[in-house]
């Protein structure tokens, strides 16, 4: 697993990244102008720039109710907790079909074959701390224009996703990357202003 500060540069970097690799893999290649705009509303790229979002974010991130800055290690475990929350939210055979360059980059960027290699302690930890985080991007969405365009970007289901997949752990006492969650698939639903993250 790369550290903080370089898979915080990679995840910046994920939506040209998922352009370029999908344009790559296009019958028509670079000489079709009307291919980006399919791409950039697709399912796969707004995930990638969930992603990205959450890095830019990340410099912000306080994790106490003093409003000190959260170390590198916190940011990290959300960072780690986001890319985590995407793959396995895009983990099964018709994702892989669909969304094939999406996850492949979250292999790269990850340096993992597959989510079997971390703990289910180290999915724990990630996810507890992707909680906390969202949580404070939804107290901080209108102080900055960055944590709204995060907060909208966030799908309406994330925090009950979050949670199953910790209860799935203290259920089963181990990490099943196979495991898929049924509504979890993150097409993003447009946010109604609701409070998802209480």
């Amino acid at each position: 697993m790369p550290g903080y500060a370089c898979l915080s540069k990679r995840a910046e970097k994920l939506p040209l990244e998922l352009v370029k690799s999908q344009q790559s893999q296009s019958l028509l290649g670079a000489f079709s102008a009307a291919f980006f705009q399919p791409v950039m509303c697709s399912d796969a790229y707004e995930h990638a720039k969930m992603i990205a979002l959450t890095a830019d974010v990340l410099p912000y991130y306080s994790s106490d109710e003093q409003n000190c800055e959260a170390d590198e290690e916190k940011k990290y475990l959300v960072l780690k907790g986001m890319y985590i929350f995407v793959w396995q939210s895009e983990n099964d055979k018709t994702s892989w079909m669909k969304n094939g360059a999406l996850l492949k980059l979250l292999q790269e960027h990850m340096e993992l074959s597959n989510l079997s290699k971390l703990s289910r302690q180290d999915i724990d930890a990630c996810y507890l701390e992707l909680n906390r985080f969202c949580k404070w991007v939804y107290g901080n969405q209108k102080k900055h224009e960055k944590f709204c365009l995060l907060y909208k970007a966030f799908p309406a289901d994330m925090q009950v996703c979050i949670r199953k997949q910790l209860n799935a752990g203290k259920d089963e006492g181990e990490w099943n990357e196979k495991e898929v969650v049924s509504h979890c698939g993150i097409g993003l639903i447009p946010n109604l202003g609701f409070n998802y993250f209480k």
